[in-house]
């Protein structure tokens, strides 16, 4: 495995990009005809990864980030399944009032290799986007949040023949010690 990176801050924010290499022997895939584990024998992942967050003013923060990936089975001169080319997201992170914290992050996966779950032929799996928000309240040592997933009710899979959830609610309370 090779990576390397820059990163550098400035008033205000930060960037950084990393550029990575990984060899890999013995990586163990699941064979869906066969439904057992095999060993690929050979592959190789590399790209670039960048990611910029920034202040935009005292009360909201953004980050972008991006990921480019070649992933490769070396053996059968094929792509990885279920590993996309390009995936990214923005994120805001917003203080309207001191206790609240409210988040939205969009995510995009891109088109990525599959194998289809009835004829176990190659397929590919379509890209998408997702939003998510996420609201917490600051009450001390306590902190009650809500987590909205999926909030467009988007379709998609990320593993052909799996369905992903469709929207969903979901709370808590943290508690420090």
């Amino acid at each position: 495995s090779y990576e390397v990176g820059v990163e550098r801050y400035f008033a205000g924010g930060r960037a950084e990009i990393s550029l990575f290499w990984n060899d890999l022997t013995n990586l163990i895939a699941p064979d869906f005809l066969t439904s057992q584990n095999v060993n690929l024998g050979r592959a190789r992942t590399r790209g670039v990864e960048a990611d910029w967050q920034v202040r935009l003013d005292s009360r909201l923060d953004a980050d972008v980030s991006y990921t480019y990936l070649d992933a490769q089975d070396l053996v059968k001169d094929a792509p990885l399944t279920r590993r996309p080319k390009h995936r990214g997201s923005v994120s805001l992170v917003w203080h309207p009032v001191a206790p609240l914290t409210v988040s939205p992050r969009a995510t995009f996966v891109g088109r990525r290799a599959d194998i289809d779950g009835v004829t176990f032929g190659p397929t590919e799996d379509p890209s998408y986007t997702r939003v998510d928000l996420f609201a917490r309240w600051e009450l001390g040592r306590f902190a009650p949040y809500a987590r909205l997933e999926n909030a467009t009710d988007r379709r998609y899979a990320e593993v052909d023949g799996y369905p992903a959830p469709r929207r969903r609610w979901a709370g808590g309370l943290e508690v420090k010690f």
